[in-house]
């Protein structure tokens, strides 16, 4: 008698699509997996929500773009569809060719880190994210403490990262013309 393994199904990026403009969840796509976004603390929406204000407020009048998190990016080098915490996009705001709804430019990605997902974000999801032409600045946030990872694009094959832990300090981007105050990003987050 032989054993039976459960087979994953894969999905098109057609039936993908469908899937993900009949239901009010969300899932992000993955060469074929459809797999559910989990939902945030408290903690991780305020610091999400202080990072949207504070690019909101620094690019008025810029030729840049602030997205929250029902924002879908596609990737098509890496055939995913995610959506970030933040994403900020220069115009002109380029979609996909199979979804007018989802970017293809980003500038500028924030993630903060949750639990269940802090590994996928910094390994898997930073590697995806680098198939994309514009994409610029990664930047993970801790939602258990002040702690900011910032990943620069110096080439094709080099990025630098910065680590900020000061509150006091301010947080210089390298992608874009802003420095935020850290205290800002952090502003009634309680630990």
């Amino acid at each position: 008698m032989g054993t039976q393994t459960a087979q994953k199904q894969l999905y098109s990026v057609e039936e993908y699509l469908d899937l993900e403009n009949s239901t009010n969840e969300r899932h992000e796509y993955i060469h074929g997996s459809v797999i559910p976004m989990a939902g945030g603390s408290p903690r991780h929406n305020k610091i999400k929500v202080n990072f949207i204000i504070a690019l909101g407020v620094a690019l008025k009048d810029t030729s840049y773009q602030v997205f929250d998190s029902d924002q879908r990016l596609w990737i098509p080098a890496n055939r995913t569809f995610t959506y970030p915490d933040v994403v900020v996009v220069r115009e002109p705001i380029l979609t996909a060719d199979n979804d007018a709804t989802a970017i293809t430019n980003p500038t500028l990605i924030i993630e903060v880190l949750f639990e269940a997902t802090r590994n996928y974000d910094r390994s898997q999801k930073f590697v995806t994210y680098r198939g994309i032409p514009s994409f610029q600045e990664y930047l993970l946030v801790e939602q258990n403490s002040v702690q900011i990872e910032q990943y620069a694009k110096q080439d094709d094959r080099h990025w630098l990262l910065a680590i900020h832990d000061d509150l006091n300090a301010t947080l210089p981007l390298a992608s874009i013309p802003v420095e935020i105050a850290i205290a800002d990003l952090y502003h009634r987050v309680r630990f």
